[in-house]
């Protein structure tokens, strides 16, 4: 996840991450529709130690994205299993929620992509 959001935010790669603890944030500015706008991107960190920590956050959010790696079954499960139920229980009733795979130019995939379209389509997410 956090790869991701450097890439998005920085426009720059490593292999390298250390896993975030807690939570970590960036920015990222553009225009859209000829009106400036900054994103402000929060990093949770995924692990169920940091869990209350992270349901904090879904309160007030506008959108949320679900990154699960497409070469880890476990890391999917995880988000049918729990996730998706703790951003229904505290994010907003309008809160986008975007499913992303991550990792998906690696061989082995783990989860196949219809698997988690189908499943972002019954849970109502993008």
């Amino acid at each position: 996840k956090s790869s991701l959001l450097v890439r998005y935010t920085d426009d720059t790669f490593s292999e390298n991450y250390i896993s975030t603890i807690g939570v970590d944030f960036k920015f990222k500015t553009f225009r859209l529709d000829g009106k400036g706008l900054k994103l402000q991107i929060w990093d949770t960190a995924g692990q169920e130690r940091f869990r209350t920590i992270t349901n904090a956050y879904y309160k007030g959010a506008d959108a949320i994205v679900i990154v699960y790696d497409t070469t880890c079954q476990s890391s999917f499960e995880e988000i049918e299993k729990s996730w998706i139920d703790d951003i229904h229980k505290h994010a907003g009733k309008n809160t986008t929620v975007l499913l992303i795979g991550n990792k998906s130019d690696l061989p082995n995939k783990a989860v196949i992509t219809e698997r988690a379209q189908t499943y972002a389509k019954e849970k109502l997410m993008l």
